[in-house]
């Protein structure tokens, strides 16, 4: 017994005693340390009280998250899904969606899945503004975990957003909310910030349209739009489904109860999954090649629950590619609309009417982003179609007619005969060099000058810029917002003045720095 006591106090001696004079009688988490230095990493430090949130509006989703971080905590949707009520859960019952009343395949087949449409008249801004607190309070209340009244707001948006949208969502974060403050961010110029550029082309491939902005030293300095976007390739999707599930019942009985609709959320899925872009050449081969190769084309086997009943639907793996180009590069004429150009025309374009040392900068910074801007074979295959648009018509649009009209008007002509004097050909010795200088340079800069740029996204590039904490240029005040809305905003637009060697943070310091008493809303006045 001695031997063991003696053996008890030597092993005792080896460890001290966890509790002190001084400790408290329950063991409790140390105090953690946080450094508000801005080079201080967030994920060591853990999220200050002072890091803002971003919140990023879009027609499909609304994604949320805290400053600093990589990507968002959240991305929320505004489907059918989304708005049960709480404790609703017949989604989960079996045959639910057997049972649910179907959509008519029509131009309004998508519309309950977005937040507002692109033509805002006769639309129930009521709806919208309670989709848009409903989408906010469950980020805050199930991922966010926070305190809405101390934290400043980063808000992203698209340069031209209607101002009865911008007044939803600025009375929504400030009237139910109580944010103290709310900072407006272009996403174009956030999605060059997250290219690593100043300067760039930003194609924004988004669910209504396609948008090019040019971006010079973190300004937009031109636009383009076209209607071509993620809505009419999933109705190009839905048609080619439908269309192949109804080929494939043509020698079935017909039952009352059968549905060949598929429905958005599986049609909106087979995009994900099979979706993809041809490049070019592929594109021309598939013209040219004969019927007997369509035996070689793999087929893919898509189950689909939606139609009833349901089946599984044999589909080729290239019909899978024909909504891409028929959605995206459509064949058209010599005078297209504007508003429905391809999107290889609507890039170059936007590259023609950008001034010389503006286009030589964006051209090798083309950055590609938007939710459809992660198809296989789509980034590619714009920029193909600029170079072979730019080989074809050059890059003086305006004046091609003009020169080409001249160049007739002062053709010179020499005869070229034999040794008897008869002339056999006629040759034009300065609009033939004027040609293949013309087609050399094009060569050049086609195939030297475009680039892409791989770019994180508007949110990432608005994540980078929080580290800065300044001011931008539009900050709105809850106060001030409440008391006069937008019609308090000052319609100057200030810009801010970069010098050219400044950085992008000295250039946003000395910009807000000034008199906050008037505020104004920048390029979204």
């Amino acid at each position: 017994m001695a031997a063991a006591a003696a053996q008890l106090r030597s092993s005792g001696s080896i460890r001290p005693p966890l509790l002190h004079s001084g400790s408290p009688s329950s063991p409790r988490t140390p105090n953690r340390t946080f450094s508000s230095s801005p080079f201080s990493s967030p994920i060591v430090g853990g999220k200050g009280e002072d890091d803002p949130l971003i919140f990023e509006f879009g027609a499909r989703f609304f994604r949320a998250g805290y400053a600093r971080d990589a990507a968002p905590i959240c991305s929320l949707g505004y489907g059918p899904s989304e708005q049960q009520r709480a404790g609703d859960y017949r989604y989960w019952e079996p045959g639910f969606v057997n049972n649910t009343r179907r959509r008519k395949y029509n131009k309004r087949w998508a519309d309950p899945y977005e937040l507002w449409p692109l033509d805002l008249r006769g639309v129930n801004l009521g709806l919208v503004e309670d989709k848009v607190d409903r989408a906010v309070r469950l980020a805050f209340s199930r991922y966010l975990l926070s305190d809405s009244k101390q934290r400043r707001i980063l808000l992203v948006l698209p340069p031209a957003f209607p101002h009865p949208l911008l007044t939803i969502l600025l009375t929504n974060l400030f009237h139910n909310f109580q944010c103290p403050a709310i900072s407006l961010l272009s996403g174009p110029v956030m999605s060059v910030v997250a290219a690593g550029v100043r300067s760039g082309l930003v194609v924004d491939i988004g669910w209504h349209e396609a948008v090019v902005t040019a971006v010079f030293e973190y300004r937009e300095v031109h636009c383009r739009r076209s209607i071509r976007g993620g809505k009419r390739l999933i109705h190009e999707m839905a048609k080619m489904l439908n269309k192949e599930v109804k080929k494939a019942r043509d020698g079935e009985e017909v039952d009352k109860r059968s549905s060949s609709i598929v429905s958005f959320e599986e049609v909106e899925d087979v995009l994900i999954r099979f979706g993809w872009c041809r490049n070019r050449q592929e594109r021309q081969q598939s013209r040219q090649r004969d019927s007997v190769h369509a035996s070689s084309d793999p087929v893919k086997s898509v189950f689909l629950l939606s139609t009833s009943p349901s089946m599984y639907l044999p589909v080729s793996f290239s019909a899978f590619s024909e909504p891409v180009e028929t959605a995206f590069f459509p064949e058209v004429g010599d005078h297209p609309d504007d508003e429905e150009l391809p999107l290889g025309s609507l890039v170059w374009r936007a590259l023609v009417d950008l001034p010389l040392d503006v286009r030589s900068i964006c051209m090798s910074r083309i950055t590609v982003v938007g939710g459809v801007s992660d198809m296989p074979g789509l980034k590619r295959r714009i920029i193909d179609e600029v170079a072979d648009i730019s080989l074809e018509k050059g890059w003086d649009r305006e004046r091609r007619h003009d020169r080409e009209r001249n160049l007739q008007m002062t053709q010179i002509q020499y005869p070229v005969g034999d040794e008897d004097g008869v002339p056999t050909r006629e040759i034009n010795t300065l609009p033939e060099q004027l040609r293949r200088l013309e087609l050399k340079d094009n060569q050049s800069v086609a195939h030297h000058g475009l680039r892409g740029l791989e770019s994180l996204g508007p949110w990432a590039g608005t994540s980078l810029v929080s580290g800065l904490k300044v001011k931008g240029i539009v900050e709105v005040e809850k106060d001030k917002f409440l008391q006069q809305g937008l019609a308090g905003a000052s319609r100057e637009v200030k810009q801010s003045v970069v010098p050219r060697e400044s950085t992008y943070g000295s250039a946003v310091t000395k910009s807000s720095v000034g008199d906050r008493s008037s505020w104004t809303l920048g390029v979204w006045a």
